[in-house]
C-alpha cells in the first residue's frame, strides 16, 4: 500500500456538485445543528475587485447616493458568479459580530421564481426577529427625525425663537425623539405625511409607502403596518389613511426594495441586495418581463443615487439585452478562466481540507505548505485545458480524478494526465453511439436534409478514411457536407485524422466543394476546438453542450451558405477567365482584319483611282452595307431584345424624374432623385452590352463583305471563310456566357402580372440571338456565292 493510499481512503475532498446555492428566504436559514460549511474559495483577480468594491461601499460615511453602487456579475455558467456574490454575503454577515446593528442583507437565490412569497417569508423573518425589527424601525425614526428637522428649519414663523438651531441639531444627531419633538411643538401630523410623500416620490409612486412609514412608529398602528410589510391586505385603519393595495406582486416587492434602500441611505446606514440567476426573468411573457425590467431599473437607480449596494448575477448574452441605461449605471466584473496557478490552488486548497493526520501520514508534514499532489503537475495542466479553465468543470474533473483513483485496485502515487482525461470521458460521454445517431437522424429529418450512403464522387475512392465519415449531406450538385463522429477528448492524433479524413473526401470532390462537420460524442475543450477549426475550417460541435440540436442546425445551414458562396464565386472565376480568353481571341480576329484592311487598301491604290461612292459622292457608311437578306437578321435580332426590355423603362424613367406626356415637368411638381439597385445596374449593363456586342457584329460582317468584294473574285478563299467563322462563332460563345437579362429588374419594368409574357419574350431572345451567329454565317456564303439572285459583291459595292 502506497503512501498516498491514507489520502484515497479519507473521502473525496472535491465536492459530487460544485453548484452554489445563495439561499432564498432569508439570508440566515441555517439547517441542523452544524453551521454550513463554506466552500473553498481561491483568490482570483475578479474576487479581489468584488472585497475591493464592498470594503469601500461599507468605509463611505456620506449620507445618500455617494456610497451606492450596482455590481454585475457577468458569466457564464459555471465561471463562479454565484460564488462571488456568496463571498460578498459572508463579508456582510461577518460584519455583524462587531456591530450592535448588522446590516441589512437580502439575499434572492432566483428571483425568477415567486418573488412575491420570496419578499413575505423574509418580511416575517425581519417581524419576527425583536432586534432586526427595532433596527429597522429605528431607521424609520431617522429619517422621520431629519424630515422633521427640514420642517423646523423651514418654518420662518418664529415661533421656536432660540430654540429652533437646539431642536434642529437634537433631531439632528439623534438625541431627541422626533415624535416627542412633533407633539412637544404641535406639529401637523398631515405636514408629516405630504413631507414623506413628497420624498418618497423619488423611489416610487406608492402612496400607501409614506402613509404606511408615518403611522409605523404610532403605537395603535404599528402591528397593522408590519402585518402590510408582509404582504397582508391593507387593514380598514390603513385603507382609511391612503393604504389600499398589499404588497404581493412584482411591482409592490420591488417598490419595497427600493424604499427600504432609500430610508438606510438617507440616513447613512449600509443596505445590501444580493441577487442570483437573474438572467431566467428573460424567459417570462412579456408583460411580466417588462415590469420586472421597469422596477429592476427604478431598483438600480434607487441604490445607485441613495446610497444602497445591488449585487447580481447575470450571463452575457441575457446581459446585452438589458436597457443600455443599466449598463451605464452598473459597475461589470466578469469572473476570469482559471490558468495553471489557479487550477493549482483550487487542488490545494480542497486537499487541505483533509485531516491534517491523513495528511502527516501521507507524507505532508505541514498541511499549510502542502503540494496539490497527488496531483502531477501534467494532471494540473489537464484540468485547466479540459475543463476550458471553467471552475465548476475544473471542480468536477477533479472529483472524478480521485474518485477513478480511489477506486483503482492499483493504487498509484499520483493523478497523472492520462487519468484525468479518462475521468472526463466518462463525466462527458453519457450518450451511447446510437443516441448519438439519433439525435443527429432528428436533426436532420427536421431540417429537410437529403443524405447519402455513397457519393458518387467517392465511388473511385479506395481509402479506408471515407468510410469514417457517418452521413452525407448534399448541398446541391456538386456540393456536400460529410459529418464525421469522434470520441470526445480530442488528442493530437485525433486531429491529425480529421485533417487526414478532410483532404481524401476534398480531393474526391475535384469538380465540387465538399465540407466536414466534427462531431464529438461529449466534449471538446476549446484549445482543441480552435485546433480543429483553424485545420479545416470548421469547428467541431460537441453532444454533450446544451441545445446541441439547435446548434447543429444552425452550423448546417451556415456551411450550406458559406459553399453556395463559394460555388457563385467559383462560377464568377470561370466566367471572368472565359471572357478573358475570348477578348484575346477577339483581339487576333481584329488584328487580321486590319492586316486585311491595309491589304485591300495597298491594292485599291494601286488598281482605282480612289474609293467607290454613290451617285452623290458620298462614301457608304459600313453600317449600311449589308444585303437585306443578312440585315434582316440583324433587325429581328435588335427587335427581340427591344421586345423584352421594351419603352416601359424610358417612360417609367421620364415619369420619375417628373416629366408628363407633354414632355413637361409639373408646374407645383419638385425635384425628385431616382435610385437604383445594384441588380438594376448589373440588368442595365447586360442589355447595353449585348446591344454593343450585336452593333459590333453587323459592323464586323460588313467589313467583312466589303473586304472579299474588293479583293477576291467569284468566290471567297478558304481563309476568308475561316475569318468569317471566326467573327461569328466569337459573337456566339460570347453571348453563351452572358447572364440571362431580368427584364423585371429593369426600372419601369411593370408588375407580376406580365410575367409570362416576360418569359416568353426572354424565351424569344435566347432563341434568336442563340441561332443568329450560323444564320448570318450561311446567309452571306449565300450572298457571296451568288445563290440569292445577285452577288453580295455588286451589293457590297453599290
Amino acid at each position: 500500500m502506497s503512501r498516498t493510499d491514507d489520502i484515497f481512503q479519507a473521502g473525496n475532498p472535491f465536492p459530487f456538485s460544485p453548484v452554489v446555492q445563495l439561499g432564498a428566504f432569508t439570508d440566515d436559514v441555517r439547517t441542523g445543528s452544524e453551521p454550513a460549511k463554506r466552500p473553498e474559495t481561491v483568490a482570483t483577480g475578479s474576487l479581489t475587485r468584488v472585497r475591493e468594491q464592498v470594503a469601500e461601499y461599507f468605509a463611505q460615511r456620506e449620507l445618500g447616493g455617494g456610497r451606492g453602487r450596482a455590481i454585475a456579475l457577468v458569466g457564464e455558467l459555471g465561471m463562479g458568479k454565484s460564488h462571488l456574490a456568496r463571498e460578498v454575503a459572508a463579508d456582510v454577515r461577518s460584519r455583524s459580530a462587531v456591530e450592535a446593528f448588522p446590516p441589512p442583507l437580502w439575499v434572492i437565490n432566483e428571483p425568477s421564481i415567486a418573488m412575491g412569497s420570496i419578499y413575505r417569508n423574509r418580511m416575517m423573518s425581519l417581524r419576527d426577529d425583536r432586534n432586526r425589527r427595532t433596527a429597522f424601525e429605528q431607521v424609520v425614526s431617522h429619517y422621520r427625525a431629519d424630515v422633521t428637522a427640514n420642517l423646523v428649519e423651514a418654518d420662518d414663523s418664529r415661533r421656536f425663537g432660540h430654540a429652533r438651531e437646539q431642536l434642529v441639531t437634537g433631531l439632528r444627531d439623534r438625541s431627541f425623539d422626533p415624535q416627542k419633538v412633533e407633539q412637544a411643538i404641535d406639529l401637523d401630523r398631515e405636514l408629516i405625511h405630504r413631507n414623506l410623500v413628497e420624498h418618497l416620490r423619488l423611489v416610487t409612486d406608492h402612496r400607501g409607502f409614506a402613509a404606511a412609514l408615518a403611522l409605523l412608529l404610532e403605537g395603535p398602528y404599528n402591528r397593522e403596518v408590519w402585518d402590510w410589510l408582509t404582504g397582508d391586505p391593507p387593514s380598514r385603519s390603513l385603507i382609511e389613511r391612503g393604504v389600499f393595495s398589499s404588497i404581493d406582486v412584482i411591482e409592490g416587492v420591488f417598490d419595497a426594495l427600493a424604499v427600504f434602500g432609500f430610508l438606510h441611505g438617507r440616513v447613512g446606514k449600509p443596505y445590501v441586495l444580493v441577487l442570483d440567476a437573474l438572467e431566467y426573468v428573460l424567459d417570462w411573457p412579456s408583460d411580466s418581463y417588462n415590469a420586472f425590467i421597469n422596477g429592476f431599473e427604478m431598483l438600480v437607480n434607487t441604490y445607485v443615487n441613495q446610497g444602497g449596494l445591488l449585487v447580481f448575477c447575470i450571463r452575457p448574452e441575457p446581459w446585452s439585452r438589458l436597457p443600455r441605461s443599466l449598463h451605464e449605471r452598473v459597475l461589470q466584473i466578469w469572473p476570469t478562466r482559471f490558468e495553471h496557478d489557479e487550477c493549482s490552488r483550487l487542488v490545494r486548497a480542497h486537499v487541505r481540507t483533509l485531516p491534517a493526520a491523513t495528511l502527516q501520514s501521507a507524507g505532508f508534514e505541514d498541511p499549510q505548505h502542502a503540494s496539490y499532489a497527488p496531483f502531477t503537475t501534467g494532471a494540473i495542466n489537464a484540468v485547466a485545458e479540459l475543463s476550458d479553465g471553467v471552475p465548476r468543470q475544473a471542480l468536477r474533473v477533479c472529483h472524478q480524478s480521485w474518485k477513478l483513483a480511489a477506486a483503482s485496485d492499483a493504487h498509484s502515487h499520483h493523478i497523472d494526465a492520462d487519468q484525468v482525461r479518462v475521468a472526463v470521458r466518462q463525466l462527458h460521454e453519457q450518450r451511447d453511439i446510437g443516441e448519438v445517431l439519433h439525435s443527429l437522424e432528428k436533426t436532420l429529418t427536421d431540417g429537410q436534409w437529403r443524405r447519402e450512403l455513397n457519393p458518387p464522387e467517392l465511388a473511385d475512392v479506395v481509402s479506408e478514411d471515407v468510410n469514417a465519415i457517418a452521413y452525407w449531406l448534399r448541398v446541391d450538385v456538386t456540393s456536400a457536407i460529410g459529418i464525421l463522429l469522434v470520441s470526445s477528448v480530442l488528442a493530437e492524433a485525433d486531429v491529425h485524422r480529421i485533417v487526414r479524413v478532410t483532404r481524401t473526401v476534398r480531393r474526391a470532390f475535384s469538380a465540387g466543394i465538399c465540407e466536414v462537420l466534427v462531431i464529438s460524442n461529449g466534449h471538446v475543450p476549446r484549445t482543441m476546438r480552435n485546433r480543429v477549426a483553424q485545420a479545416i475550417g470548421t469547428a467541431p460541435l460537441a453532444v454533450g453542450d446544451a441545445s446541441f440540436s439547435e446548434r447543429l442546425a444552425r452550423a448546417l445551414d451556415v456551411l450550406a451558405a458559406r459553399m453556395e458562396a463559394a460555388r457563385q464565386r467559383t462560377a464568377l472565376d470561370t466566367l471572368r477567365t472565359r471572357l478573358s480568353t475570348m477578348a484575346v481571341q477577339q483581339g487576333e480576329v481584329l488584328q487580321r482584319i486590319d492586316r486585311l484592311d491595309g491589304q485591300v487598301e495597298r491594292l485599291g491604290t494601286a488598281t482605282q483611282p480612289g474609293p467607290a461612292t454613290p451617285a452623290s459622292g458620298t462614301p457608304v457608311p459600313a453600317g449600311m452595307a449589308l444585303p437585306p437578306s443578312v440585315d434582316r437578321l440583324f433587325t429581328v435580332a435588335r427587335e427581340a431584345l427591344d421586345l423584352l426590355t421594351g419603352v416601359e423603362s424610358t417612360t417609367s424613367l421620364r415619369q420619375a424624374l417628373g416629366v408628363d406626356v407633354s414632355g413637361m415637368a409639373q408646374l407645383d411638381g419638385r425635384p425628385q432623385r431616382v435610385a437604383f439597385t445594384l441588380e438594376q445596374f448589373q440588368t442595365l449593363g447586360i442589355t447595353a452590352l449585348l446591344r454593343q456586342l450585336l452593333d459590333g457584329f453587323r459592323d464586323g460582317i460588313a467589313g467583312w463583305l466589303r473586304t472579299v468584294a474588293a479583293t477576291t473574285g467569284p468566290v471567297p478563299t478558304a481563309a476568308q471563310e475561316n475569318s468569317l467563322f471566326i467573327v461569328c462563332r466569337s459573337f456566339e460563345i460570347t453571348f453563351e456566357v452572358l447572364p440571362p437579362i431580368r427584364a423585371e429588374l429593369l426600372p419601369g419594368a411593370r408588375a407580376t402580372q406580365e410575367q409570362g409574357a416576360r418569359t416568353v419574350r426572354r424565351t424569344l431572345v435566347g432563341d434568336v440571338f442563340g441561332r443568329l451567329a450560323e444564320e448570318v454565317q450561311r446567309a452571306v456564303l449565300r450572298e457571296v456565292n451568288g445563290e440569292n439572285g445577285s452577288g453580295a459583291r455588286e451589293e457590297a459595292v453599290r
